[in-house]
Protein backbone atom coordinates (compact mmCIF):
# COMPACT_ATOMS: atom_id res chain seq x y z
CA UNK A 1 0.00 0.00 0.00
CA UNK A 2 2.84 2.42 0.74
CA UNK A 3 3.87 2.70 -2.92
CA UNK A 4 0.36 3.16 -4.28
CA UNK A 5 -0.52 5.86 -6.79
CA UNK A 6 -3.47 6.73 -4.53
CA UNK A 7 -1.35 8.51 -1.91
CA UNK A 8 1.01 11.42 -1.46
CA UNK A 9 3.28 11.56 1.58
CA UNK A 10 4.87 14.48 3.40
CA UNK A 11 4.07 18.14 3.91
CA UNK A 12 5.34 19.66 0.65
CA UNK A 13 4.09 16.87 -1.59
CA UNK A 14 0.66 16.98 0.04
CA UNK A 15 0.40 20.76 -0.31
CA UNK A 16 1.26 20.39 -3.99
CA UNK A 17 -1.41 17.67 -4.40
CA UNK A 18 -4.00 19.87 -2.68
CA UNK A 19 -3.22 22.83 -4.94
CA UNK A 20 -3.54 20.62 -8.02
CA UNK A 21 -6.97 19.44 -6.83
CA UNK A 22 -5.92 15.78 -6.57
CA UNK A 23 -6.08 15.29 -2.79
CA UNK A 24 -9.57 14.42 -1.49
CA UNK A 25 -8.62 13.62 2.11
CA UNK A 26 -5.74 14.45 4.43
CA UNK A 27 -4.78 12.40 7.44
CA UNK A 28 -2.93 14.53 9.97
CA UNK A 29 -1.70 13.50 13.42
CA UNK A 30 -2.34 15.94 16.27
CA UNK A 31 1.28 15.67 17.40
CA UNK A 32 2.87 17.46 14.41
CA UNK A 33 3.81 21.14 14.52
CA UNK A 34 0.80 23.42 14.91
CA UNK A 35 1.94 25.62 12.01
CA UNK A 36 1.39 22.71 9.60
CA UNK A 37 -2.09 22.03 10.93
CA UNK A 38 -2.91 25.73 10.55
CA UNK A 39 -1.53 25.76 6.99
CA UNK A 40 -3.73 22.84 5.95
CA UNK A 41 -6.77 24.41 7.62
CA UNK A 42 -6.18 27.56 5.54
CA UNK A 43 -5.80 25.53 2.34
CA UNK A 44 -9.10 23.81 3.11
CA UNK A 45 -10.87 27.16 2.79
CA UNK A 46 -9.85 27.41 -0.89
CA UNK A 47 -9.64 23.79 -2.04
CA UNK A 48 -12.14 20.94 -1.90
CA UNK A 49 -10.79 18.30 0.50
CA UNK A 50 -11.47 16.90 3.94
CA UNK A 51 -9.15 16.58 6.93
CA UNK A 52 -9.24 13.89 9.57
CA UNK A 53 -6.97 13.77 12.57
CA UNK A 54 -5.35 10.78 14.24
CA UNK A 55 -3.96 10.97 17.74
CA UNK A 56 -0.30 10.27 17.01
CA UNK A 57 2.14 10.21 14.13
CA UNK A 58 3.00 6.61 15.06
CA UNK A 59 -0.39 5.52 13.71
CA UNK A 60 0.58 6.77 10.24
CA UNK A 61 4.00 5.15 10.48
CA UNK A 62 2.43 1.81 11.43
CA UNK A 63 -0.20 1.98 8.68
CA UNK A 64 2.04 3.14 5.82
CA UNK A 65 5.40 1.65 6.88
CA UNK A 66 7.20 4.95 6.45
CA UNK A 67 8.02 7.98 8.57
CA UNK A 68 5.51 10.63 7.45
CA UNK A 69 3.85 13.66 9.02
CA UNK A 70 0.87 13.90 6.65
CA UNK A 71 -0.82 11.63 4.12
CA UNK A 72 -2.92 12.88 1.23
CA UNK A 73 -5.32 10.45 -0.44
CA UNK A 74 -6.59 10.81 -4.01
CA UNK A 75 -9.15 8.02 -4.41
CA UNK A 76 -12.48 7.93 -2.54
CA UNK A 77 -12.62 4.10 -2.45
CA UNK A 78 -9.19 4.02 -0.85
CA UNK A 79 -10.35 6.59 1.71
CA UNK A 80 -13.04 4.20 2.94
CA UNK A 81 -10.48 1.43 3.33
CA UNK A 82 -8.08 3.65 5.24
CA UNK A 83 -10.78 4.87 7.59
CA UNK A 84 -11.57 1.29 8.49
CA UNK A 85 -7.93 0.75 9.52
CA UNK A 86 -7.19 3.80 11.63
CA UNK A 87 -8.86 5.04 14.74
CA UNK A 88 -10.06 8.45 13.68
CA UNK A 89 -10.49 11.34 16.04
CA UNK A 90 -12.48 14.24 14.60
CA UNK A 91 -11.05 17.54 15.61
Amino acid sequence: MKNSEYFVFGIDETIDGVKKGKVKLLIIPWDIKAKYIEEFEKLKENFNFEIIFVEKKEELIRLFSRDVNVVGIFNKKVIKGILSKVEVMNG
